[in-house]
């Protein structure tokens, strides 16, 4: 199968994993949006409950959280054991004391309080799987999703 056909068809999975999975309701631009309805079918997959997961219990609905976003790799450095350069670091010529690159979970964990100084209740951060490259570093271009992305480790 060609490159294309197979991105085109990965693309069309995920979107119809989407679309079945979820209602998009639009809160913030009604003028430009709409409510998307999809029906789908039962897989037959048992729910976290009846398959006995016990997810943690939020506090409230998030809607009443204030959410930080941030982008891991780009947060903050808390293990300068995991700061690796990649090929592509190399031939852009950058340097080895780069910082924009080098956050990770102990950065993340070791800037809670701040976080929470800053009145924020929940943090959104990408998606941490394994990326196809080291400047795919948001997780949107995941290469593996039950592998961790070693930079974050």
């Amino acid at each position: 199968m060609k490159k294309k056909q197979f991105a085109s068809k990965v693309t069309r999975l995920t979107m119809s994993m989407v679309l079945g999975a979820s209602t998009i309701v639009p809160n913030m631009l009604p003028l430009f949006s709409q409510t998307v309805f999809a029906n789908t079918q039962n897989t037959g997959i048992l729910s976290a409950k009846d398959r006995g997961i016990l997810y943690a219990n939020s506090r409230t609905d998030f809607r009443d959280e204030t959410i930080y976003f941030l982008i891991t790799t780009r947060f903050y450095d808390g293990d300068s054991s995991n700061n690796a350069r990649t090929s592509e670091d190399k031939k852009a010529n950058n340097p080895e004391s780069d910082p924009s690159w080098r956050g990770d979970f102990a950065g993340l964990i070791e800037q809670l309080v701040y976080i929470k100084a800053l009145g924020f209740t929940a943090i959104w951060i990408t998606p941490v799987v394994q990326n196809n490259s080291g400047y795919d570093y948001h997780g949107y271009h995941a290469s593996n999703f039950n592998a961790v992305d070693y930079r974050y480790e």
